[in-house]
This record gives structure tokens, C-alpha cells and sequence, in this order.
């Protein structure tokens, strides 16, 4: 899904950051990444939200969350009756009849 890649590569660079900036350094670069500002910005154009902590930001879920949460307040908004709101609940709710499903475990923030 196009609306966690920022994420997955956020972390992925939040683990790398240190040892990249490192050698950049050796070879007298030390400007940011344009990669990790560009997704920065499309995270948050996302996320609505901050950042993860810096003690967080090399775990993807610690990004995922926020994105998740912020799509499934944007589908409830645009559920135009109680009931479209009462099956997208059913939908993500872990006592739905299979709690295995897609919905609920992309839903679920643990």
C-alpha cells in the first residue's frame, strides 16, 4: 500500500542514519538526505501528526500507527449512513468473526 511506504522507508533509514552520516562525512557531505525529506513530508502530509521520538523512529510501526489510525478516521468521516459506519467498525474490531482478517489486523495499532 502506497500510504506505508514512506514509513517502511523511514525506519529503515532512521537505522542507518548514523553510519551514513558517518561515511558522508568522510567525504566532506553533510547535507540531508533528500530522500528522508521527501518522505518526511509525505508522512506527514498523512500522518497529520509529529514525528515518532527519536528513541522510536527506526521502528516502522511507530510511523505505520499513526498513518493507519488517520485512514480509518478518514473512512469513517465518509461513511454516509450509521450503517456504513457500523460495518467498517465491524470490519476493524477485534471481535469481528475473523479476527484474522485483513481489516482487522491493518487496523489493529498494537
Amino acid at each position: 500500500m502506497t500510504t506505508l511506504a514512506p514509513s517502511a522507508f523511514l525506519a529503515s533509514a532512521a537505522t542507518t542514519l548514523t553510519l551514513q552520516d558517518a561515511m558522508l562525512a568522510q567525504f566532506g557531505n553533510t547535507f540531508p538526505d533528500p530522500a528522508i525529506t521527501r518522505s518526511t513530508l509525505a508522512w506527514s502530509a498523512m500522518a497529520n501528526e509529529m514525528e515518532p521520538v527519536p528513541e522510536r523512529k527506526h521502528i516502522q510501526k511507530a510511523w505505520d500507527g499513526v498513518v493507519i489510525l488517520e485512514q480509518k478516521n478518514s473512512l469513517l468521516l465518509k461513511a454516509t449512513s450509521s450503517i456504513d459506519q457500523a460495518r467498517l467498525l465491524a470490519a476493524v474490531s477485534a471481535h469481528s468473526e475473523d479476527p484474522g482478517s485483513t481489516l482487522h489486523r491493518f487496523f489493529q495499532l498494537v
